[in-house]
């Protein structure tokens, strides 16, 4: 799936309708994740427009790229869930996500400017192979116990804070 819509597009609308456009795509969303029978969310790119999955209940996200000043907020996937190879680009962010036990984001890149903020993470649950770009952060992250961050790259400026980590929890290979 993909939501574009561009700068001709745009100066069409503004210039000729006197209208700021950009395009909508709105889903109903409740079937599971299934690359087999292509079921669930994955393989979109969201370019300058906005996208949302009503009633979102499945677990797994695959291939989701948010262009420039993007965001995806207010989540909830189940046990076992996963998001990869997901990109945020430059200015975008990911805000108010809550995953259950034994789930994991793995490659994420969030570019320039861009954040990750206040998620939650159920027991066993780990986040491997996430960069951020410069001036990019991560805060307010929880995670229950048994669960670990590994392989996270921060650019120039970029930090992290405020995390809360469980029992028998851990961070490896950060760099800064």
């Amino acid at each position: 799936i993909d939501v574009r819509f561009d700068k001709g597009a745009a100066g069409f609308f503004t210039n000729f309708y006197s209208i700021p456009f950009n395009a909508i795509s709105v889903q109903q969303f409740g079937n599971p994740f299934n690359l087999v029978v292509g079921k669930g969310v994955f393989n979109k790119s969201i370019n300058n427009a906005y996208d949302e999955s009503i009633n979102f209940s499945g677990s797994n996200q695959y291939n989701l790229t948010f262009g420039e000043s993007s965001n995806q907020y207010n989540l909830t996937f189940g046990a076992s869930s996963y998001q990869t190879n997901l990109t945020f680009e430059q200015g975008s962010s990911q805000t108010n996500l809550t995953f259950g036990q034994n789930s994991n984001q793995y490659n994420l890149t969030f570019g320039q400017d861009s954040y990750q903020q206040n998620l939650t993470f159920g027991q066993g649950s780990s986040q491997t192979n996430l960069k951020f770009e410069q001036g990019s952060s991560q805060t307010n992250l929880t995670f229950g116990q048994n669960s670990y961050q590994n392989n996270l790259t921060f650019g120039e400026s970029s930090n992290q804070y405020n995390l809360t980590f469980g029992a028998s929890s851990y961070q490896t290979n950060l760099t800064f």
